[in-house]
């Protein structure tokens, strides 16, 4: 006849077993990173050709995106707007020492085009021509953050002499960068160098 401490010793060996087996189940891993899965529709972004020779995508709602798997070829074009879904792990970032940015690694479910985003509220974008403003001939942008913050950029921030965009997409993908610092991480509306130069900006 088993003992009452028999009982309990294996009682408490089917416990430790079945919640290992459990935590084993439930761990997510995501671009080589562990953690609570959040899943996440129709994202906006552009996309972007880095200093790093790869493709990313530049969005307000995650910054500086790299894409691990579910990148569409079609979809590599330097300043293509999108919008996409998938899926991310909340810790999921990288901090290239060389550049000085951070990046977000995601996994993409789906990824389409779309010339209409930021068009609307919270985040409205519109590029501008930058002689329109007394500038040399370039590009700028004009951003609305929640019908209230406005922006006028009608040449490349903290750089000095009045240079502007020499492309739309360039413009675009500042004033997206400018919109994820003003609705994510509260900053100032300020554009680092290490922005511009990594995303080839500037050189």
């Amino acid at each position: 006849m088993k003992t009452i401490r028999e009982y309990s010793l294996a009682f408490v060996l089917a416990s430790f077993l079945l919640v290992s087996g459990c935590d084993s189940e439930t761990k997510t891993i995501v671009c080589n990173c562990e953690g609570t899965l959040t899943m996440f529709e129709n994202y906006r972004g552009i996309v972007a050709f880095s200093r790093t020779d790869q493709f990313i995508i530049v969005s307000d709602q995650l910054g500086f995106v790299v894409p691990c798997e579910g990148f569409d070829s079609a979809m590599m074009i330097d300043g293509e707007k999108i919008i996409f879904s998938g899926t991310y792990i909340s810790n999921c970032t990288e901090y290239n020492t060389s550049y000085g940015i951070n990046t977000f690694n995601v996994q993409l479910s789906s990824i389409e085009r779309s010339d209409t985003i930021y068009s609307k509220p919270p985040l409205k974008i519109e590029i501008i021509k930058s002689e329109d403003y007394g500038y040399p001939v370039g590009f700028g942008y004009r951003l609305e953050y929640k019908n209230t913050f406005k922006i006028l950029q009608p040449f490349l921030p903290g750089v000095g002499g009045f240079v502007p965009f020499s492309t739309s997409a360039d413009a675009f993908k500042i004033a997206v960068k400018t919109g994820y610092r003003l609705s994510k991480i509260n900053d100032l509306p300020s554009t680092p160098f290490t922005d511009l130069y990594y995303l080839r900006i500037i050189n």
